[in-house]
């Protein structure tokens, strides 16, 4: 789900004590992308990481097997302002539509790596007089597969802890949270003692806030999750999500926007008894084509996953009907494409049965920045599911909806957006 996980143990309000509906600016990083890096976190976090064979194929061919990442250096990490405490304290959260867990960057973490700093924006429980620590209280987070599971990859662990595959445990402490003008006392608040390597240089991302359908988080001793709290408190039990292409996104709880969706919405339900915002598609065409390619799959609605991994058949498909693309040898296999096409490459289509509409990705979604050695060859958006247990639709499709998320029926909704934010 989206990078936004609000664990909470005690009351919700509103500002005005009512069924409250808000919205939150959520903004983006700018700079150069690292396809390695979203590429392998999202394998970590939905696959089989052992499986990926070499990636020297994806280095550069002076043979320079290590990767320099550069934090939040993509528009893939989205970061609202989370204010927490009295007097308020912003900390940036990343807001994912998988995780069940919020947690916090805070005077209790012990930095490792980063000894001396600086860091990202902490939360300061001393500082804050309506803080409570919560006697006895844990709670840790796994995102993805361990690092001893990757055995054939010749990268450091930090590009592993870097994505999903990273950890996080600590402490609880009850305290007022602010998201937009919506207020939540004696909320849960997970605090970090221990992180993995990769958040200390983040110095614009704090912790992660997340909205999961139905995943349980595992804070002891039990304290409910922050969209069970949330749905009762809104004005109509929805969010909804604008993810901006290279310009800020935004956040909408307890409504629908409908001037962002000026042709209605699509509606999906959700797969019958999955923890996670799954839904079922089937027909797939591309660019000037009028055949629909008939291949039915589950794909995971993950605002905390950049790229879109779809069943291998289609992304073959799509990628073949590109001049000039080519598939690097590594197992599975990376499709690329010649960088001057970038504004060519065929749009994606999906059709819905019964309504008869059809969900439209604009091509130049799947750019993904040129290879370090080679810049007239670039990464593809759209890469292959294979070895993973469901397909994921990452920030590269959703930038082209607003995308709202029904939790009383349990559906997503798809409306399609001017990309006037290209």
């Amino acid at each position: 789900m989206l990078p936004f996980s609000f664990l909470f143990a005690g009351l919700v309000a509103g500002t005005s004590g009512s069924r409250s509906s808000f919205s939150v600016e959520v903004q983006q990083a700018s700079g150069q992308r690292d396809f390695v890096r979203e590429w392998l976190a999202a394998r970590s976090k939905w696959g089989d990481p052992g499986a990926v064979s070499d990636l020297s194929h994806l280095l550069t061919k002076e043979g320079n097997d290590t990767i320099v990442l550069d934090p939040l250096v993509n528009d893939s990490i989205y970061v609202a302002n989370v204010e927490i405490g009295n007097p308020p304290q912003t900390t940036l959260k990343r807001s994912h539509l998988n995780l069940p867990q919020r947690w916090v960057q805070s005077t209790d973490t012990q930095y490792r790596v980063n000894i001396d700093g600086p860091w990202a924006p902490q939360y300061k429980p001393n500082a804050s007089s309506t803080a409570e620590y919560v006697e006895n209280s844990s709670w840790d987070v796994l995102y993805g597969n361990s690092p001893a599971e990757f055995p054939f990859c010749r990268v450091p662990h930090n590009l592993i802890d870097a994505g999903d595959g990273s950890h996080a445990h600590g402490i609880v402490y009850q305290d007022t949270v602010r998201l937009g003008n919506f207020t939540i006392q004696d909320m849960s608040v997970q605090s970090a003692e221990l992180m993995a390597r990769s958040f200390e240089d983040e110095l614009g991302l704090s912790g992660i806030l997340g909205l999961a359908y139905t995943l349980e988080n595992n804070i002891q001793p039990p304290a409910a999750r922050f969209i069970d709290l949330l749905e009762p408190a809104l004005a109509r039990p929805i969010f909804a999500c604008d993810l901006g292409k290279n310009a800020p996104g935004k956040m909408d709880f307890g409504f629908v926007d409908n001037a962002m969706a000026p042709d209605g919405f699509v509606w999906l339900d959700t797969v019958e008894g999955s923890v996670f915002w799954d839904v079922e598609l089937g027909l797939t065409s591309w660019g000037d084509n009028d055949t629909w390619f008939s291949h039915d799959f589950t794909v995971t609605v993950d605002t905390g996953t950049t790229l879109l991994f779809l069943p291998k058949a289609i992304v073959d498909l799509y990628w073949r009907s590109v001049p000039g693309m080519e598939v690097v040898p590594t197992t599975p296999e990376v499709y690329l494409f010649p960088c001057h096409l970038e504004d060519e490459l065929p749009d994606l289509k999906f059709k819905i049965p019964g309504v008869e509409r059809v969900l439209t990705v604009p091509g130049p979604n799947f750019y993904f920045g040129p290879l370090r050695d080679d810049p007239t060859y670039c990464y593809g958006g759209l890469q292959t599911a294979e070895g993973f247990h469901t397909s994921i639709m990452g920030s590269t499709m959703l930038k082209a909806f607003y995308v709202a998320f029904d939790m009383e029926n349990g559906q997503v909704g798809f409306a399609s957006k001017e990309m006037l934010d290209k």
